[in-house]
């Protein structure tokens, strides 16, 4: 490992889009059918809504008739459950009496629902018609606001809304959801290819004659389908195999199950479709999540490694009867390879998919020696397959899910997209003392590190702080030792900085809670003044206790600037906060700056209230 590590010059080498010329001769390749030709991609409902026919209005629910052949794609937000028969949901199998909470945005392909039987339903009570009905669904109204992001953040104003004309027709009710019946320009839906089903079907029918551990790894180009291949996999597995599920998602810039700057093993227990916004739903469990603090891996490679270690170390100690299914960043060459080479040294893979737009291998087939043991998928990526196009850049999908992150209240289970501006902030006292004695006993904020900044530079860490995402962590206490006190670096207007190093060498038992966004450092009151959707209530016990102590790391996550100064204000201040109850806007000057270590910050005054 060693020798490929010496060559990080090498490090910053974008990934071709093209695949490799090079024809594999390593492992035998399963033969499944590599058919390079595109289907149709299905952007809108194969079929039209009348009323009293196949659907019937209510005041926040609709009922729907689905005949064999039906396919429905729907955008917006809604709970799914089948009445009679059972639905096929992007690969998952939904049954009678079951139901599903769905988020469907213009961020992912649009879910795609199908009646999963060709069996006529018997004695139909709800539909008096002369068709032949297989399943029959209730579609509900959520109304949780999150339509009102785009509020906030109008990069974002299509999440939902279309420029086509798309309506449930012949009705004036009102629901969070919208059947698409006219093509939706440049979406389609996740309707699944044979190959990949093949794929599946052989993993699947292998997987059941074995009880041991197996991991599923997926590789390729960037925007070539990884995270929609691994959805649909874990998808069908949920609906088939008794196997625990758990998915390895190493991707900090476009994670699918954790925070974007981390690094997570979740255990998947109900399906992956839609928008997945893993903090406002049970789709998941969280196994251990790590802060990287990076939207790419090669900024600090090494940590990298060693954070993803501790995850893997999880991994291998996973009971039998276990699938763990890796979510790989889209890089095959440079670091991209180093990753897959540690993993592949690790960890037994059992499955090997590539995805590429032609059959030929990828450089990363080559370059690794896998074991023989280490089965070869090769399938068409997914923009191969269909006409699906992104919309949103992976800056703007960042910011979306960072901002979904802290404006999310967990106690009514619903969206406030006013600026945070317009809260009072949480304030979290900190000390300034390097005495062991005293740090061991304090019940707040011990320090904070900046990753990949100068222990000796101090010039510009208060403001490194302002207005920027931190993340919350947590030691146990009996891991702090008097050699702590020699990496803290004192500084009369701010928190105790700690050298990185030593944080770095705690990792194993840091526990990341969550990010908050910095609103300002009080230096008279010794306090931090910060917003986060956090639950503080364990923590603070745990703080009083003496049982762990609290840090604050900083990577290098943008914040948007619409958190802090909202772009509505430059074209209408007066009627933009009036909305809001207030007159002007608060707490923060028009000021910008690049000049500080961390990014850009605005300036604060603290006439502000706090709780």
């Amino acid at each position: 490992m060693t020798t490929r590590l010496s060559a990080f010059a090498a490090l910053n080498n974008s990934d071709s889009d093209s695949d490799s010329d090079s024809e594999g001769e390593g492992n035998v390749v399963d033969n499944v059918t590599f058919e390079n030709t595109a289907i149709t991609p299905l952007n809108n409902s194969n079929f039209s809504l009348r009323e009293g026919v196949n659907v019937q209005y209510h005041h926040d629910y609709i009922l729907l008739a689905l005949q064999s052949d039906d396919i429905l794609v729907i955008k917006g937000r809604y709970s799914i459950s089948v009445i009679q028969g059972s639905v096929l949901i992007d690969g998952y199998t939904l049954v009678q009496g079951k139901s599903l909470k769905i988020n469907a945005s213009s961020i992912n392909s649009l879910p795609s629902i199908q009646s999963n039987s060709s069996i006529p339903i018997e004695n139909d009570s709800i539909f008096s018609s002369t068709n032949t009905y297989t399943s029959i669904i209730k579609l509900e109204n959520i109304d949780n606001h999150f339509d009102e992001i785009s509020n906030l953040y109008s990069h974002v104003k299509y999440l939902y809304n279309s420029e086509i004309s798309n309506s449930l027709q012949n009705t004036s009710l009102s629901y969070t959801f919208t059947i698409i019946i006219e093509p939706e320009l440049n979406k389609s839906s996740t309707l699944l290819h044979q190959q990949w089903l093949n794929i599946f079907q052989s993993i699947i029918n292998e997987s059941s004659m074995s009880i041991n551990h197996q991991s599923i790894l997926t590789i390729g180009n960037k925007n070539t389908g990884k995270s929609t291949f691994s959805k649909l996999l874990i998808n069908t597995l949920l609906s088939i195999s008794n196997k625990k599920i758990q998915l390895l998602d190493i991707d900090p810039g476009q994670p699918e199950l954790c925070l974007p700057g981390c690094i997570s093993l979740t255990q998947i227990t109900s399906p992956l479709i839609g928008t997945i916004l893993p903090w406002e739903n049970n789709t998941a469990t969280s196994i251990l999540t790590k802060f990287i603090g990076f939207s790419s891996p090669n900024h600090q490679p090494l940590k990298y490694l060693k954070q993803l270690d501790h995850l893997i170390d999880n991994i291998l100690s996973s009971s039998n009867n276990t699938i763990t299914i890796i979510n790989s960043p889209g890089w095959v060459k440079g670091f991209g390879t180093e990753i897959i080479s540690h993993l592949k040294n690790k960890l037994s893979i059992t499955y090997l998919i590539q995805l590429s737009h032609t059959n030929k291998d990828l450089d990363i087939l080559q370059s690794i020696e896998w074991d023989y043991e280490t089965k070869i998928f090769k399938a068409l990526s997914f923009s191969s397959l269909s006409l699906n196009f992104n919309l949103y850049s992976p800056a703007v999908i960042r910011n979306f899910k960072l901002l979904s992150y802290m404006h999310y209240n967990h106690e009514n289970k619903n969206y406030n997209f006013k600026p945070l501006l317009s809260n009072s902030p949480l304030k979290v006292s900190y000390i300034t003392s390097k005495d062991y004695s005293l740090l061991i006993n304090y019940p707040g904020i011990l320090g904070f590190t900046i990753f990949d900044h100068p222990f000796s530079y101090t010039e510009g860490l208060h403001e490194s702080l302002e207005c920027q995402y931190v993340a919350i962590v947590t030691i146990p206490s009996t891991s702090l030792t008097t050699k702590f006190s020699s990496n803290i670096l004192k500084h009369e207007n701010c928190p105790n900085y700690i050298n990185e190093t030593i944080l770095h060498s705690l990792s194993p038992h840091i526990k990341f809670h969550g990010l908050a966004l910095i609103h300002s450092i009080d230096t008279k009151n010794n306090t931090i003044n910060m917003y986060t959707p956090i639950d503080f209530t364990n923590i603070r016990d745990n703080l009083l206790n003496n049982n762990e102590k609290l840090f604050i790391l900083k990577g290098r996550e943008d914040t948007p600037i619409e958190e802090i100064y909202p772009v509505q204000i430059l074209k209408d201040s007066a009627s933009y906060w009036s909305s809001f109850g207030l007159d002007a806007l608060p707490y923060v000057s028009a000021s910008l700056s690049n000049e500080v270590m961390g990014g850009k910050i605005s300036t604060i005054r603290r006439n502000i209230q706090r709780r």
